[in-house]
C-alpha cells in the first residue's frame, strides 16, 4: 500500500507520529503498529555487537548454527549462546 503525501509527511516528522486509528494495511496491521515494530527492531539492532548482528543476519537467511560458526570462526555453542543473549535483550523490551 502506498502512503499518501500527507501520510508520508507524518512519517517523516520527528517524535511521536499521530496515526489515524482506522488506517489498516493490506496485511491487517495499522500504520502505528508497523511503526512500533520498526522502532523495536531498530532498538534491538542498535544494541547488538557486530558478532551478534552477523549471527542474527545469517540465521535469518536460514543458515545452521554450524554454518554460522564456520563463517565467524566460532563453535556451535558460541553461536547458540549469542542467540540466547539476543533473545534475552528482546524479552527486556
Amino acid at each position: 500500500m502506498e502512503l499518501s503525501q500527507g501520510d508520508r509527511a507524518k512519517s517523516q516528522s520527528i517524535g511521536f507520529i499521530d496515526f489515524e486509528d482506522d488506517k489498516v494495511l493490506e496485511n491487517g496491521n495499522t500504520l502505528e503498529s508497523e511503526q512500533i515494530s520498526l522502532d523495536l527492531v531498530q532498538k534491538i539492532v542498535n544494541g547488538l555487537t557486530s558478532e551478534q548482528s552477523y549471527i542474527l543476519h545469517l540465521r535469518s537467511l536460514g543458515h545452521t548454527y554450524d554454518e554460522v560458526g564456520e563463517g565467524l570462526g566460532l563453535n556451535k555453542d558460541r553461536v547458540k549462546y549469542q542467540l540466547t543473549k539476543i533473545r534475552a535483550m528482546t524479552s527486556d523490551l
